[in-house]
């Protein structure tokens, strides 16, 4: 898209973590091959290391937030990168696949209560999305959509011998379940990811573990879907 429109876009958000072309190579490419090095990036990832905000920096990200994101953060990132907008003026965003996933929710229904799902923190969630009803019910259904058999499937890849893939897995799962606050599901599966990185000896076990948390949380909002 920046290729065929490279001033169509006021800034690019970006998920450094991505399969085929990872977020650092896209923003390389954005900035080197594409030639477009005004266009504010906003790199989002999971990583909090000094070192892994350096990397996406020199990769060419203007500015940095971490997994599971905040829209007030974001919203201040934007007004800092691009100005603040008019009442019906949008800003155009260039979302790579997890963020577009992710920022595609409804209107908010001031009316209806907010969901108390069990597993979910739900005063967080209200904080994360601005009390807007639509967006959360659109993480949750993205989330469900996205992460129901999780773990099954890691547990198919780890028994096919790829590793990196299971790893990756448990990386989207933690990411997806920190948006929607499910805060004890988002800390496991980012144990799990650095366990199945390390080789440890009881990571079946655990995956189990984690898809019977999973299928209670989806049996647990299904009123909400």
């Amino acid at each position: 898209m920046l290729k065929t429109r490279p001033d169509g876009f006021d800034a690019v958000l970006m998920d450094v973590q991505m399969p085929v072309m990872d977020g650092l190579s896209a923003m390389r490419a954005i900035r080197g091959e594409l030639g477009i090095v005004g266009l504010p990036i906003i790199a989002f990832t999971a990583g909090v290391r000094d070192d892994q905000q350096a990397a996406a920096r020199e990769a060419g990200a203007n500015d940095v937030l971490p997994k599971p994101m905040d829209l007030e953060e974001m919203a201040q990132l934007l007004v800092r990168w691009i100005g603040p907008r008019g009442q019906g003026d949008t800003p155009r965003l260039a979302l790579s696949a997890g963020e577009a996933s992710v920022l595609g929710a409804g209107p908010a229904s001031a009316a209806d209560a907010f969901p108390d799902i069990p597993g979910i923190d739900r005063e967080r969630a209200i904080q994360r999305v601005g009390g807007d009803l639509g967006m959360f019910v659109g993480l949750l259904e993205f989330f469900i959509e996205d992460n129901a058999d999780a773990a099954a499937q890691a547990r198919r890849e780890l028994a096919e011998g790829r590793r990196e893939d299971a790893a990756r897995r448990m990386h989207t799962l933690r990411s997806n379940a920190g948006f929607i606050c499910a805060m004890e599901l988002m800390e496991e599966a980012g144990a799990l990811e650095a366990a199945i990185e390390n080789d440890e000896p009881d990571v079946d076990a655990r995956l189990a573990v984690v898809g019977e948390r999973i299928e209670r949380l989806i049996e647990a909002s299904a009123p909400w879907r």
